[in-house]
């Protein structure tokens, strides 16, 4: 694999923008991050810890996990959400960096009405800047316990709890094991990370989809769409108990178009190169029930066998 291929996205400063949608981008960027659900999710980052319920979203338990550990927080701690306050209030996104290719078509996109270049960009740049702080935050406190490049280490390196389950391959990724907190945080505000169908060959990012921990990935509904853009214009103040905690995190509608995620390279469903990977070969293992979960050293002997093929699969 290359070394362009595995590289971070091109970025522009965030004052490339304009004004006005420096402003909107402002806005919305806020905006999400004034929930409490966000603020209880960057409070578990600066604590360094997970809930039992916010862990088994992220990976299986096993026996080597220290269950009174993990049973023992029971939460973020209110000086981390003080703390986080502190920092969200402070943040000022004219000094980051956002992804050049969606602030180029950003920042040339109607908004009156809003274009479809303007929707997605906007979502884009919104998410890969929280996934972004996310990062930064849990590196500076915590970050010494992992490497923070790809293709060095151990050959399974440690990686963070904090983690979506299907974007573990931190081998492939350009900051290595302290990626994965950018994914987790992105299941948390968003439901699951916000990607793009690039169709196949991969071409020009198209529409925007969600891909959850568990339940695939899901096609964002114009109504969801509008409804998360909406943040950008509505008049302040804008209180957690309104419309973001109804929109967000984004949800499986009813009627929505939905995809299994080994699908996603077939389709091109990825937000940066990085993430485009072939899924694992599976097939002698899509027959196991999803509700049988085992102990990792029972999953592991069962690989090296032969009696998992013949007592599974016929």
């Amino acid at each position: 694999m290359s070394e362009a291929y595995m590289s971070l996205p091109a970025t522009v400063p965030f004052f490339h923008l304009n004004h006005y949608h420096a402003q909107l981008l402002r806005e919305i960027f806020h905006r999400t991050l004034a929930t409490k659900l966000a603020e209880d999710s960057f409070a578990m980052l600066l604590d360094g810890r997970l809930t039992l319920d916010a862990l088994m979203e992220c990976r299986r338990l096993g026996l080597n996990d220290d269950f009174d550990d993990i049973l023992n927080y029971s939460g973020p701690t209110e000086e981390s959400i003080t703390m986080f306050r502190s920092l969200r209030d402070q943040f000022d996104p004219s000094h980051v960096s956002i992804k050049a290719s969606s602030a180029e078509k950003f920042k040339r996109s109607a908004t009156q009405p809003p274009c479809k270049d303007f929707k997605h960009s906007l979502l884009d740049l919104v998410a890969s800047m929280i996934h972004d702080l996310a990062i930064s935050i849990f590196e500076g406190l915590h970050g010494s316990r992992y490497q923070n490049k790809p293709h060095e280490g151990p050959e399974n390196p440690v990686h963070p709890d904090f983690r979506h389950p299907k974007y573990v391959h931190s081998r492939l990724y350009p900051r290595g094991p302290i990626e994965l907190v950018g994914y987790w945080i992105e299941m948390r505000l968003f439901g699951g990370v916000i990607v793009f169908e690039h169709g196949n060959p991969p071409g020009e990012p198209g529409s925007p989809w969600v891909h959850f921990p568990y339940e695939g990935i899901m096609k964002l509904s114009n109504r969801q769409l509008d409804a998360f853009t909406q943040f950008a214009f509505a008049e302040p103040p804008m209180s957690d108990s309104t419309a973001v905690r109804d929109v967000l995190p984004f949800t499986v509608e009813e009627d929505a178009h939905t995809v299994e995620s080994r699908d996603a390279y077939e389709l091109g469903l990825f937000r940066n190169s990085f993430e485009h990977v072939p899924p694992p070969n599976i097939s002698r293992w899509e027959c196991v029930k999803r509700n049988v979960t085992y102990p990792d050293w029972i999953l592991e002997e069962l690989r090296r066998s032969c009696f998992w093929h013949y007592t599974h699969c016929m």
